[in-house]
């Protein structure tokens, strides 16, 4: 996947803790966002990325919210877990009685 554009991000040398925090951090980052020249090409890689993983990581992403993300895309937040479920069933299934950790 192409990052390039990822050099002229309005974020870059930010601590990315940043995003994934709660109250005062999630509205400092929505500000950081909001004045991103890249917002757009950040976002469409964040979906892109989402997709291939199987989940929404949680925190601000591309100026969004999860929840956001969530409706944007057409989900509800319990049918996009609901989906998660079944798919991550579906690989334990695959792998049989194997020991192992799938990442959440």
């Amino acid at each position: 996947m192409n990052t390039d554009w990822y050099k002229d991000a309005a974020c870059k040398g930010t601590d990315p803790e940043l995003f994934y925090g709660k109250g005062h951090s999630q509205g400092l980052a929505l500000r950081i966002c909001a004045n991103c020249p890249v917002m757009q090409e950040y976002r469409l890689s964040g979906d892109k990325e989402e997709e291939l993983d199987g989940y929404l990581v949680y925190g601000v992403r591309g100026g969004e919210m999860r929840e956001e993300r969530l409706t944007r895309r057409g989900y509800s937040t319990i049918r996009f877990e609901i989906d998660r479920a079944r798919s991550e069933k579906k690989v334990l299934a695959r792998l049989g009685n194997r020991q192992t950790t799938l990442r959440t």
